[in-house]
């Protein structure tokens, strides 16, 4: 026969399970961004700098016409990551984004001296 593990057992094996997919998901997110960043974050720090390098306004003109073509898609798209990591945070981990947002907002609507 084989026994019921105990209530205190199913529940640690439950908070296990449930601490490891949170990981996971914790993981993939971080995977996920750096994968993004390192793709996409080179085209605007590198854009800057063959702008800086490309010369004159005339001379660099050229440079800079196709700097600006080959970035615009990029450029819109990398702001786009803040919003996403919020939006994760937010429903992946409502309650430590709940208690950072609250933590900052309540930290500096507090005036010295106000009770």
């Amino acid at each position: 026969m084989h026994e019921q593990p105990s209530g205190f057992m199913a529940g640690l094996r439950i908070l296990i399970a449930f601490v490891a997919a949170e990981v996971a998901f914790l993981a993939l997110t971080l995977v996920t961004l750096a994968w993004y960043a390192s793709l996409f974050g080179g085209a605007d720090f590198g854009g800057e700098v063959w702008d800086l390098l490309a010369g004159g306004t005339e001379r660099g003109h050229r440079v800079r016409d196709r700097i600006e073509r080959s970035i615009g898609p990029v450029w819109e798209a990398n702001h786009v990551w803040l919003i996403f990591v919020l939006v994760v945070l937010w429903t992946g981990f409502s309650r430590a984004f709940a208690a950072a947002v609250t933590t900052r907002s309540t930290s500096r609507s507090r005036w010295p001296g106000s009770a």
